[in-house]
């Protein structure tokens, strides 16, 4: 089979965004000397744009070279605070391409959900401009939804976005997957009583006197249509979510005696013929998963093995 488009995704560790042709199993270097990049999202014009997280900017790769992306506030959101940054909000993480030539972006320790068009104009969607103490206590194993419904957003981490405007993101001061409509407002995405009636795959699933599921450490978002794919490094598992149906398929899981380098799954992308390439640090490998007739997911041939260990890693996209 002939993909005939890379895989692109950030090499935290080493500070560089990399490319894997998945026909030849080459990677490539496509920019280097940043500073932790996190998400990636590629524009209607097939450019990679990268969120150099400390460095506390989006930057778009041209042609080898870092172009960094203005933005600037001119509602006066941020300019209420004394914040360090504040044409440029601080930390940016996930980063969603929509349809527009707008781009969403998750500023991680601003707290923040912003739309930046193609001007650089931020318009703020979710939180509020300025990282409060929020008395937080920390990451749980289990959230209530009546905890976190309506509440300020704290560290968000990585978003997907429907048509409709509807956004769901990982928010990783709660370990939680949260849904936010613009005519309903915030909505948490577990627990949803969901299924889980999967054959041999128990040791998947946290013990709970329940049956709904509850994510432990949400690392990734994809969507597609109707589906949301979700990576939970701590299940080392990525899921299928019919956000119609509300049932839950397992797309794949690291083997116990593969998570030596660290967590399962850490980055998903979804590629234009329907592969879901999965990013697995436990693994230490790049594989795609392809839904069949009976629709289940099957392991594609295409597999890139990392020669050595497997670097701290987020999935971007596909191009």
């Amino acid at each position: 089979m002939r993909y005939k488009y890379k895989i692109y995704y950030s090499d935290r560790h080493r500070n560089q965004v990399m490319s894997c042709d998945p026909d030849t199993g080459k990677t490539e270097v496509e920019a280097q000397s940043l500073k932790d990049p996190y998400g990636l999202a590629i524009d209607n014009t097939g450019e990679i744009l990268v969120s150099d997280k400390n460095s506390h900017r989006i930057v778009r790769l041209k042609k080898g070279n870092v172009e960094k992306i203005r933005t600037f506030d001119p509602d006066g959101h941020r300019k209420k605070h004394a914040v360090k940054y504040q044409d440029n909000p601080e930390s940016p993480a996930g980063l969603f391409w929509e349809k527009g030539n707008s781009l969403l972006v998750c500023y991680s320790d601003d707290h923040t959900i912003y739309r930046v068009n193609k001007e650089g104009k931020l318009e703020l969607v979710l939180g509020i401009p300025y990282a409060r103490n929020y008395g937080f206590a920390g990451a749980a194993q289990e959230v209530k939804e009546e905890e976190i419904k309506n509440t300020p957003i704290h560290i968000p981490t990585s978003l997907v976005a429907k048509e409709d405007g509807t956004i769901f993101f990982i928010e990783r001061g709660y370990q939680a997957v949260r849904k936010y409509e613009p005519k309903k407002g915030f909505a948490s995405i577990f627990p949803l009583g969901l299924s889980h009636k999967f054959q041999n795959t128990k040791e998947i699933l946290p013990k709970t006197n329940t049956n709904s599921y509850c994510a432990v450490f949400p690392t990734a978002l994809a969507i597609e249509e109707d589906s949301l794919f979700l990576a939970d490094g701590q299940h080392r598992c990525v899921y299928e979510i019919d956000l119609k149906s509300k049932e839950m398929t397992l797309v794949m899981q690291t083997s116990p005696n593969a998570n030596k380098y660290g967590p399962g799954p850490v980055g998903i992308a979804m590629g234009k013929d329907k592969t879901l390439w999965v990013l697995d640090i436990a693994g230490n490998c790049l594989q795609g998963f392809q839904k069949t007739q009976e629709k289940h997911w099957k392991k594609v041939d295409a597999e890139f093995i990392f020669p050595q260990s497997a670097p701290l890693c987020g999935m971007g996209g596909t191009g």
